[in-house]
């Protein structure tokens, strides 16, 4: 065996065996994240609360996210008063977003203190 066939022999093997470190790697990585995919928090049954509110304020912003290929974000949040005080901004579809004036009071349903449902009494829902 002349010199360049051991040197390309070595190369061949450290390939093979960067190649097979890489499925070993990736196949123990993928049962771990099978493992956790299924957590019981995602399977609980979510906590509803309704509260009695006024809406304060609402706003929206865009912007964008990524360099390559660029993504726009749309955020929709309402700010709501509750019975006792507090202010909280929240989250909302953008599609409910047009649904809410300044000053209109109704019932706030969440779940895991995320917007469900905005109830106005008869008014414009979402």
């Amino acid at each position: 065996m002349t010199g360049q066939e051991i040197v390309m022999l070595i190369g061949a093997i450290i390939v093979v065996a960067f190649i097979i470190f890489c499925v070993v790697a990736f196949s123990l990585e993928r049962k771990k994240v099978k493992a956790d995919e299924f957590s019981e928090e995602e399977f609980a049954e979510p906590e509803f609360d309704t509260f009695h509110v006024k809406v304060l304020d609402f706003k929206c912003d865009m912007h964008y996210e990524g360099i390559k290929m660029p993504k726009l974000i749309k955020n929709f949040a309402v700010f709501f008063e509750f019975e006792d005080g507090k202010v909280k901004g929240l989250e909302v579809p953008e599609e409910c977003y047009d649904a809410f004036e300044i000053g209109q009071e109704g019932l706030l349903t969440l779940a895991n203190e995320k917007f469900i449902s905005f109830d106005a009494g008869g008014e414009r829902e979402c």
